[in-house]
């Protein structure tokens, strides 16, 4: 038999700490949430510590949207982002797939690039700039390759 080692309660608790000290959200995440959404979101744990997530999230019958992607600053440069970010694309059951990084958050924008996203534009929010990534889901992506609506 097999134990876990960290509650669902408690990687909530830890997850919504982590996102909500690390990003500047307008609204602050609460553990309840996260728990009624615990599907849409990917968390990476090491023993009893969370060190990364992320939440994919349908944002409509064609479009998802990956946010509040999260890595512990302890564990930062290990590729956590990258697996997390990877496999939110992979768990996505829509074709396409964005995500909004601010400006100034160089690491984000490359985790995206290096993930094949592709910065499609941008838009500002008070004095924030904030760019706008894309990628086509890898389910989807063979299937839009081999369309007739091609460019």
């Amino acid at each position: 038999m097999f134990q876990r080692l960290i509650s669902e309660v408690e990687i909530s608790r830890q997850a919504a700490l982590l996102i909500n000290t690390n990003n500047n959200l307008n609204s602050k995440i609460i553990p309840a949430r996260i728990l009624s959404n615990k599907k849409e979101y990917i968390i990476e744990t090491t023993y009893h510590t969370v060190t990364a997530c992320v939440k994919i999230e349908r944002q409509s019958y064609n479009m998802s949207e990956i946010k509040h992607l999260v890595v512990k600053p302890s564990c930062r440069k290990l590729g956590l982002a990258k697996k997390l970010v990877s496999e939110g694309l992979k768990r996505s059951t829509t074709p396409i797939v964005y995500a909004t990084v601010r400006e100034d958050n160089i690491p984000s924008q490359k985790v995206f690039q290096s993930c094949g996203f592709i910065n499609t534009g941008k838009y500002t929010t008070g004095n924030k700039v904030i760019l706008i990534y894309s990628s086509t889901s890898p389910k989807w992506k063979s299937k839009l390759d081999n369309s007739y609506y091609r460019a």
